[in-house]
């Protein structure tokens, strides 16, 4: 067992071994000197593999990049030390003993609180893309989004994400290996496989998080890009079938596309998505000036005045005049034609405005 120098600050408390990793251990750990931190439980992550050069300097890296992301739903420094390559670590809250749970430890069992709930799993990745717009605004990629990388809180479910072992900090000095693929199977984004794929940006992220949604409603282990499942068309087919997947659905097929270019731009742009879709299934209804905005069909296209030029009665299904006061609106993006009637509309917001 690593032995940890009382000159660290910290020392280990007893059955301390919280996690072994390939690179490092994490240990349960106390201030050595009360007054400096507050007094508490707090865990370690210790580097094991010291005299790797390549190992140090992802530790380094990794420390470097939590201690420029602040964000609740990200992992905390505490405190640091990666200069002696004797002994290199960082100390963080134990969130163990503060309600949180690995989701690997449930994500693939039947008593996963996230399994067929759909707007629980929209939520859950919503946060999980938001806070990784927090790490992209701080110039840090994750590249290696997965169950076992993240906790959450067991009343709350509210997510918090670790191990940047293997991030990209844009500008910072490359430390993949030549033709190493970075991040986990099933989770990697095509470009990560081979190390070759050009810069990594918040895209690569994006499809992680395809991939978590699709582990949060199925229970599954997710699927690899070389079945015929993933090249076909039909991508909505490998989710279950439930009444509300559709919703999943839509978010799911921007966001695992081969080409990064397909993807959303941005995990914040995801983020509003799956809040958007949330808030709009089981039972749960938008404001209607929310729902004139965004295509009940597609998900994704804005809904426009059909003949923004004129304002004069359409003639829409079966050939049928419109009534007096609707208007025809059509999806920028799948074409679905639909109507809203504006003089409700006008009522809706003359009642929110007295409300308030």
């Amino acid at each position: 067992m690593t032995e940890i120098p009382l000159s660290s600050g910290w020392r280990k408390l007893k059955g301390s071994t919280l996690a072994t990793g390939g690179q490092a251990n994490v240990y349960a750990v106390e201030p050595v000197d009360p007054s400096k931190f507050p007094a508490g439980n707090y865990a370690m992550k210790v580097l094991r593999n010291v005299k790797s050069q390549h190992a140090l300097s992802r530790f380094q890296r990794e420390t470097e990049a939590l201690s420029r992301v602040s964000d609740p739903r990200v992992v905390k420094i505490i405190d640091h030390h990666v200069e002696n390559a004797q002994f290199l670590f960082y100390v963080m809250p134990n969130y163990l003993e503060r309600g949180y749970i690995s989701l690997e430890s449930v994500a693939y069992r039947d008593e996963s609180p996230f399994l067929r709930q759909i707007r629980r799993s929209l939520y859950f990745v919503a946060e999980c893309a938001a806070a990784l717009a927090q790490c992209h605004n701080a110039k840090v990629v994750h590249r290696d989004l997965k169950p076992a990388n993240i906790l959450f809180h067991a009343e709350s479910l509210m997510p918090l994400i670790l191990d940047f072992g293997c991030c990209h900090i844009e500008g910072g000095t490359p430390v993949t290996l030549v033709d190493e693929g970075v991040g986990s199977a099933n989770f990697m984004a095509p470009e990560c496989e081979s190390g070759s794929g050009g810069e990594p940006d918040p895209r690569t992220d994006v499809y992680s998080l395809g991939k978590l949604l699709w582990v949060l409603l199925t229970g599954r282990r997710p699927f690899a890009r070389e079945k015929p499942a993933f090249t076909s068309s039909n991508l909505s087919s490998l989710f279950p079938d439930h009444p509300q997947c559709w919703h999943a659905t839509q978010i799911f097929l921007r966001s695992v596309r081969r080409s990064p270019e397909e993807r959303y731009k941005a995990a914040g742009e995801m983020a509003a998505d799956c809040g958007y879709f949330a808030n709009g299934v089981v039972g749960q209804y938008l404001p209607l000036e929310l729902a004139m905005s965004r295509c009940p069909v597609c998900g994704q296209g804005r809904l426009v005045w059909k003949n923004p030029e004129f304002d004069v009665p359409m003639h829409m299904v079966f050939g049928n005049p419109m009534p007096r006061g609707v208007r025809g609106l059509v999806c920028d993006t799948c074409g679905h034609l639909c109507a809203w009637d504006t003089r409700l509309l006008a009522k809706y917001k003359e009642k929110l405005a007295n409300a308030e």
